[in-house]
């Protein structure tokens, strides 16, 4: 919601704290999730190589987990990264 609004600083404040909560709760999904979201806030401030990174974690459980869905849609987030 924050990054729809522009609230950039705010929305990666949040999403730091959803990440390692992700991490914590063992929930594979809300993990993924969280940190497919940090990606999104931090690609949107142009820093492409660090949203690559979560990305690429994200893409790792989602493989590990079947996630199929999500797998597609965080390669192409993942390709955007390179252009």
């Amino acid at each position: 919601m924050y990054l729809e609004t522009d609230k950039i600083q705010l929305a990666q404040k949040t999403l730091e704290i959803a990440v390692k909560l992700g991490e914590k709760s063992k929930n594979n999904f809300v993990f993924l999730e969280a940190l497919e979201a940090m990606g999104d806030c931090l690609v949107k401030q142009n820093l492409n190589t660090k949203g690559q990174i979560l990305y690429e974690k994200a893409l790792k459980i989602a493989e590990k987990h079947s996630f199929l869905e999500k797998q597609s849609l965080i390669l192409i987030k993942l390709a955007k990264c390179f252009e």
